[in-house]
């Protein structure tokens, strides 16, 4: 399921909103500001939800947002997974070797998001037969 979210500008020639729009398996929520009104409503569940906001300014933005079709409770979490570490590079001539991980499984709208570095780069023994790099001022080269 998406969740899609965005903002719509409305002619200042109407002088009540209506906003209606099917909800189904999932709960919202929306704060309406327009000139010296806000209103808020929740919408839990299957049903409708309708919001009507008189609008005193010039123009009225509108907020809407595309819900899941299924409840968050009906949603089996899929955690997001990395794969295993790849074999450690061999060392470049600035002495220094990496080795990279991906991401194996992508979390759904309920799953909790990977953790940690895709990235790990360590000191390492190198054979490189060229001079060593140039170093910038206020860097420390020693290996």
């Amino acid at each position: 399921a998406t969740m899609g979210r965005g903002w719509a500008r409305i002619p200042s020639t109407l002088a009540v909103l209506r906003i209606s729009a099917i909800i189904r398996g999932a709960a919202a929520t929306t704060t309406t500001s327009a000139g010296p009104t806000s209103s808020t409503s929740t919408q839990n569940g299957d049903g409708q939800w309708l919001v009507i906001a008189p609008s005193t300014c010039d123009g009225k933005e509108v907020r809407y947002e595309v819900c899941s079709r299924r409840r968050c409770n009906d949603c089996t979490p899929v955690d997001c997974e990395l794969t295993e570490w790849s074999n450690w590079s061999d060392g470049d001539c600035t002495g220094l070797c990496q080795r990279e991980r991906d991401i194996k499984t992508q979390k759904n709208e309920c799953g909790k998001s990977c953790a940690g570095d895709f990235v790990e780069t360590k000191r390492c023994p190198t054979n490189c037969h060229q001079a060593p790099p140039m170093c910038p001022e206020n860097v420390d080269c020693e290996r």
